[in-house]
């Protein structure tokens, strides 16, 4: 969790928000803009620092694109 926060402005807010009051646990946080083939590069590139394309046709790379706008990932896109 602390990658995604330290990386990602978006989910910094999103994980930080949805904490349980009571044990931190955190809840489920749903992201249905963003399919879960797209969220896995995007979780490759947070976590290796590496983006590579490919094996990735263009519309996988543009779906990437917005959805890293979207997570405010702004030095991917």
């Amino acid at each position: 969790m602390i990658i995604l926060c330290q990386r990602s402005p978006f989910l910094r807010r999103m994980l930080t928000s949805n904490k349980k009051n009571n044990d931190d646990v955190l809840v489920h946080i749903k992201l249905s803009n963003i399919l879960p083939e797209t969220f896995q590069i995007i979780l490759r590139y947070l976590y290796g620092g590496i983006f590579s394309s490919n094996g990735h046709d263009t519309s996988d790379i543009f779906k990437v694109l917005v959805a890293a706008d979207g997570l405010l990932l702004q030095e991917l896109v």
